[in-house]
């Protein structure tokens, strides 16, 4: 009985990635695979896009490959690499005796795979395992680590917070048809699109001569097991926490871009380990800070004030107070719901300070001066006429002066940023039930007004 093979080309789907998120696609792009061979005879395989030297270096999560990052280096549009983690994609097997997530033992190989294909690179960007191979690869050779990038992962990650992720890691070693194969990544992945699903199995698994499938990173499972019990070392879950002292050792710029959907393995108890680090005088950990919640500080300050220009000084403000207050951080509450208190206590500040001097410019008119002011009639007709989106979203900010300024705060990050009641609860400090009561009372007097 003769198998159906499944055709794979890992260069013939990058318009299906274009498409999928609206970018431009002017035909295929320049990449192609490399690969640097290790001292001992292992190997570790990469894509290089573009002709010139990489900027970049990507290093994807556990149990994905290289094409992790086709969509950002297609967005992105400049030279860079992705390399395949020992043990994932098209590398080699793992250090002998270390195993595919043992980034330490593995980082050597990384450094070599660097070395060789990206030494020039201004960053380097790792997401989940790939985060951890960048925080090792930082520590065993920092002189090729200029900036760091961590997506969604911290030392702080532990084997309940990745529980979703290792129960899917963990399936069956291999699949009787595509089918089953895809049938289980939808299961776990209910958000993604088929189509995306099914172009990320031909990229991290591979059909065998007699029809069946097996993941690419699943081919190794068999000796790391051994190689494990050898050791003594059984237990499952790799041990990250030592990591956090190479964070607190870095001499480089490190970012953290956090995923806020409950999936996200970065809590806020990590969150408190980079607070502890900025008050112990880490300044690169109080511009994580920054960076991580600038966006949402100004959106909050926009729903208050209203006004863009004066939303940048009060966020200065805000961070300003940040800086000087971190110390007297007590963890009581979380990060974020630190953060809004302040954030709200200066736009009530500024609301008040208007309101004076408001009040000062009217009482140094003289009487006459403030009755022609009162009795004149604004030069309407000299206007241009009124744009519909601005006159939409002035009808909109008239309807919202009718609520309160926490209601309005509340309604706008829930239907214009997006967030979930959860969201808010921890941002405010409310529970759950009063962000919903409070939602519905501002609806209410939106329906009424």
């Amino acid at each position: 009985m003769s198998v159906e093979m499944v055709p794979y080309d890992e260069f013939s789907m990058f318009h299906e990635n274009a498409s999928e998120f609206g970018l431009p696609y002017d035909g295929p792009p320049v990449v192609r695979r490399e690969q640097v061979d290790l001292a001992d005879g292992r190997h570790v395989s990469a894509l290089v896009w573009g002709d010139s030297p990489p900027e970049l270096v990507f290093l994807h999560g556990g149990a994905q490959n290289a094409h992790t990052w086709d969509t950002v280096a297609l967005a992105l549009g400049r030279p860079l690499v992705c390399l395949d983690l020992p043990g994932h994609g098209h590398s080699g097997q793992g250090v002998p005796g270390a195993g595919s997530t043992d980034v330490v033992g593995n980082a050597a190989d990384i450094a070599a795979a660097v070395q060789g294909l990206g030494a020039e690179a201004g960053a380097v960007v790792g997401m989940s395992l790939g985060g951890m191979t960048l925080l090792a690869l930082a520590d065993h050779a920092p002189e090729l680590v200029r900036k760091a990038v961590l997506v969604d992962v911290t030392p702080g990650v532990d084997e309940k917070k990745s529980s979703n992720i290792a129960a899917f890691i963990d399936g069956p070693e291999s699949f009787d048809s595509f089918d089953d194969l895809l049938a289980r990544t939808i299961e776990f992945n209910p958000t993604r699109t088929v189509e995306s699903l099914r172009r990320g199995i031909l990229h991290n698994a591979e059909q065998r001569a007699d029809g069946s499938w097996v993941w690419r990173y699943a081919r190794f499972r068999a000796s790391e097991t051994r190689a494990s019990e050898t050791r003594g070392s059984g237990d499952g879950f790799p041990r990250f926490g030592d990591l956090w002292d190479v964070v607190s050792n870095l001499a480089v710029p490190l970012m953290l871009v956090r995923g806020m959907r409950t999936q996200s393995v970065v809590d806020d108890a990590d969150a408190a380990e980079l607070v502890r680090r900025c008050q112990a005088g880490d300044q690169e950990a109080f511009r994580q800070i920054v960076e991580r919640h600038r966006a949402k500080v100004l959106s909050i300050i926009y729903g208050i004030v209203r006004n863009r220009n004066d939303s940048e000084d009060i966020a200065q403000q805000v961070f300003t107070k940040i800086y000087f207050s971190i110390k007297g951080f007590d963890f009581r509450s979380s990060l974020i719901t630190w953060v809004y208190k302040i954030t709200v206590n200066e736009c009530y500040d500024y609301l008040r300070k208007r309101k004076v001097r408001k009040l000062v410019y009217e009482s140094d008119l003289a009487e006459s001066d403030a009755r022609t002011i009162e009795n004149s009639e604004l030069a309407v007709e000299k206007s241009p006429p009124i744009d519909r989106r601005t006159e939409r979203r002035d009808y909109l900010m008239k309807l919202l002066s009718k609520v309160s300024e926490e209601e309005r705060l509340l309604l706008v990050q829930k239907e214009v940023e997006g967030l979930t009641v959860e969201e808010l609860a921890r941002m405010t400090g409310l529970n759950e039930n009063t962000v919903k009561v409070k939602l519905f009372r501002a609806r209410q007097k939106l329906v009424k007004a």
